[in-house]
């Protein structure tokens, strides 16, 4: 009985409405932004050549202290429950001959900083004692968090408190700056 009435539906079904409508619903497609231009340019970094992630912020230069870490991480752990962008802070003791876009891009992908299908991650990276900064924004905030503001935000409130020795204003400030234009996009 209950398959004569399956029959019964799947005929009135395909008759009423046509072949596709009584199919389950299917998933919508995961559309990825082409981020091609985002990859490194140069040859591969080796992945030995990265530093570790410890989280929202990777001291490996030791520039900060632990309380500065924590302010920071908690910080960045409100912007991402707040706008689902993840931000990460890292400082490396050396770049390995690598440009700091290079380095930055290529942390960003092996760390996995943002969601993929949104490539959405932004990665701050700090070398001091090759006195580079670098704000790598994944192709996905390239329209809220572009070249131009970033490169702002390094010049105009990074640099100036890198120059008189604090490191932690510097970085803070920087991640306050780039919370402040995602929270109002």
């Amino acid at each position: 009985m209950r398959s004569r009435i399956k029959g019964r539906y799947a005929f009135l079904c395909l008759t009423l409405f046509g072949l596709g409508a009584c199919s389950p619903p299917t998933q919508p497609e995961i559309v990825r932004k082409d981020c091609s231009h985002w990859e490194p340019q140069k040859p591969p970094i080796n992945s030995s050549q990265l530093v570790e992630n410890l989280g929202w912020v990777s001291d490996h230069a030791d520039i900060l202290s632990v309380e500065a870490e924590l302010e920071i991480a908690r910080k960045l752990e409100q912007l991402e429950t707040s706008t689902r962008h993840q931000v990460v802070v890292a400082t490396v003791e050396s770049l390995h001959q690598v440009t700091i876009e290079d380095y930055a891009r290529s942390l960003g992908i092996f760390w996995g900083v943002g969601r993929v299908d949104e490539n959405d991650g932004v990665v701050l990276l700090v070398a001091p004692n090759e006195r580079k900064v670098r704000i790598a924004v994944g192709c996905g905030l390239e329209t809220t968090l572009t070249n131009q503001k970033a490169n702002d935000i390094i010049q105009s409130d990074i640099l100036p408190l890198f120059k008189i020795g604090n490191y932690e204003k510097g970085i803070s400030v920087g991640v306050s700056q780039i919370a402040h234009i995602f929270e109002n996009e």
